[in-house]
């Protein structure tokens, strides 16, 4: 349903232009969607809604790769000494305190009372695939808060830097689609920012899950 694609329905390409709504209501992908059946429906009324595709989409996906992958790295907390998952709950009880301090230091609210193993969706080691559990608004703070850890750390590896670009680009993508004029119709300069942000965010996600697939890692889930 996306209003950015070519003549081929499948493209989602940023720069193709605008699909005409009777080439879409007489192809096969508008005859498997129930939309296209609703009396009056039309493509233009399908636009993207930040908190589903964001904040309880991709961004909770790198918010809690992150937040497990720093645990590893005993980023938050001096290493404890137990199994798995009370290691990963360690870190990530500190990585709360600090998560608390830094909103209250940046007078940004929330309601996000704590992180925890179960909360990024880690049950199996080595299986589990990373995903913080929390409300759109809260994942799109702590989206923020990452950007602000990471930031200090991006020039230690290829990975930390990757890591950097993709929360930093995630947060530029979404941020613009909320702060601007007309949400249903971004005006060039939004346009442009928001077009290079989601090109660099996918792209950097992309390789962070190549890495992870090439270390056989539960990682960067696509």
């Amino acid at each position: 349903l996306c209003t950015i694609q070519r003549e081929h329905l499948a493209d989602f390409s940023f720069d193709a232009p605008s699909r005409d709504h009777g080439l879409y209501v007489g192809s096969a992908a508008a005859a498997a969607s129930p939309l296209s059946s609703i009396p009056g429906f039309h493509m233009s009324q399908v636009w993207v809604e930040p908190m589903h595709a964001g904040g309880l989409g991709v961004a909770s996906h790198i918010c809690g790769n992150i937040l497990v992958e720093l645990s590893g790295l005993q980023v938050f907390a001096p290493k404890a000494h137990g199994e798995w998952k009370q290691e990963l709950d360690h870190q990530l009880q500190h990585a709360h305190v600090n998560f608390v301090a830094w909103a209250k230091a940046n007078f940004i609210q929330h309601s996000q009372k704590k992180f925890s193993a179960n909360m990024v969706d880690m049950h199996v080691k080595g299986k589990s695939w990373p995903m913080l559990k929390a409300k759109a608004a809260n994942c799109f703070r702590v989206l923020q808060y990452l950007v602000d850890v990471l930031a200090p750390r991006k020039e230690m590896s290829e990975q930390a830097m990757l890591q950097y670009l993709t929360a930093r680009r995630c947060d530029t993508f979404f941020r613009v689609w909320r702060q601007a004029e007309d949400p249903d119709w971004l005006n060039p300069e939004e346009l442009a920012k928001f077009k290079q942000a989601g090109e660099e965010l996918f792209t950097c996600y992309n390789r962070l899950s190549s890495l992870a697939a090439a270390e056989h890692r539960a990682r960067w889930a696509v």
